[in-house]
């Protein structure tokens, strides 16, 4: 019995050799095939060995790509999803720029929106400014727009940010609004500005107009309050009270006397002059 268990017991032992034996060399089906990985540590391993097969390794998993529910991908998938998280550590700069550049050859030669999107996900993790050069028109796309604007966000450089801005005069609609989000943790930006007053004048629906006010505070912090005094014009009550929140935050002395003056105003109905009323408590 011992003796007919010995090839078994051999060939379990050579199986077991082969999985922790250095990955540098395997195929790399072989080492796709592998994930999900159990734990970080393994993780790892099958990273460092990706990146050992070269760029081809890398090229010939998103050429694997398909659009979802057109067959088994996962593979590819995970692979490139932790590959793109693993080269943006840092210290891993040429790493991360080799998987930059496969995953920008996929994006252009790409013609599914769903692929296309996966391979944006990923330069949001890995990207840098050559990637900023290269999805720029795929703010003008609306099956990619989110997707590059939440690439460029988080690539978070000056050239990243004066993409965004430019592209706020070639783009309209929730596009352009996704755009201004992503601008205003960045700080002022005038043309960003220019664009929210011009929405605002054209008096959209309540849920964006007050999406637009919080949007221009952002921007302009106490500078908005002639716009907040504008929307104590609009007929819904909840763009009022929106405004009225957001001057409560930045009232000063200069803030006071503007609101005073809209009280004052011959126009404003008893209503309005109420809860502006509230308002001017509030700051004393």
């Amino acid at each position: 019995m011992i003796q007919k268990m010995k090839p078994l017991t051999l060939g379990l032992a050579a199986w077991v050799a082969g999985l922790c034996a250095p990955l540098a060399g395997a195929d790399v089906a072989a080492i796709v095939a592998q994930f999900p990985a159990n734990d970080a540590t393994a993780a790892n391993a099958l990273f460092e060995a990706l990146l050992d097969e070269g760029d081809d390794a890398i090229e010939g998993l998103c050429d694997q790509l398909v659009p979802l529910g057109a067959g088994d991908d996962n593979g590819p998938r995970y692979a490139l999803t932790g590959l793109a998280r693993y080269v943006s550590r840092p210290g891993a700069e040429e790493d991360r720029e080799d998987v930059e550049e496969a995953l920008l050859e996929a994006l252009e030669d790409e013609d599914n929106a769903e692929v296309k999107q996966f391979l944006l996900r990923q330069l949001q993790q890995c990207g840098g400014n050559e990637t900023v050069s290269e999805v720029d028109d795929l703010l003008l796309d609306d099956a990619t727009a989110s997707h590059a604007i939440l690439t460029l966000d988080a690539i978070g450089t000056r050239k990243a940010e004066r993409t965004l801005t430019k592209a706020l005069k070639k783009t309209t609609g929730t596009t352009q609004i996704q755009i201004l989000a992503a601008l205003s943790d960045d700080g002022r930006n005038r043309t960003a500005v220019n664009v929210i007053e011009d929405r605002l004048e054209a008096q959209p629906e309540a849920d964006e107009y007050v999406h637009l006010l919080s949007l221009l505070v952002a921007f302009q912090g106490n500078k908005a309050h002639g716009a907040l005094m504008d929307a104590m014009d609009r007929e819904e009550a909840r763009c009022r009270k929106a405004a009225l929140s957001h001057a409560s935050t930045m009232m000063d002395t200069s803030a006071v006397k503007k609101w005073r003056k809209k009280v004052a105003d011959g126009d404003t109905s008893d209503e309005v002059k109420r809860e502006i009323g509230g308002l001017l408590a509030s700051a004393e």
